[in-house]
């Protein structure tokens, strides 16, 4: 998700508010951004840009958890579940959403 936010934009992923760091501990960092990487992603905001209802998403994690700790303290067996995750260039990202 691309909000603005202060001086920036924040590029994120949903989080629980106990996961979200006030602004003060987050470090900035100085930098130039050219025109063109500008326009790309205004372009990009523009096109991912949709009303979203934060009253239809549930958090369903922390449930989960207490579940999976709940069996383990049963005794039962507990499935793993694992997923690779991918990582990717915000770029190289960027310039294939926009050719799209």
């Amino acid at each position: 998700m691309l909000q603005p936010h202060k001086k920036g934009l924040l590029l994120k992923q949903l989080l629980y508010h106990e996961q979200v760091k006030p602004m003060d501990e987050v470090e900035i960092l100085d930098s130039q951004i050219g025109d063109e990487l500008i326009d790309k992603g205004v372009k990009a905001i523009e096109k991912m840009t949709y009303n979203f209802v934060w009253s239809k998403y549930t958090e369903t994690y922390t449930q989960e958890v207490k579940e999976a700790i709940e069996k383990k303290y049963l005794g039962e067996e507990i499935e793993d579940e694992y997923k690779i995750v991918e990582t990717h260039s915000i770029e190289a990202e960027l310039k294939k959403m926009l050719e799209e």
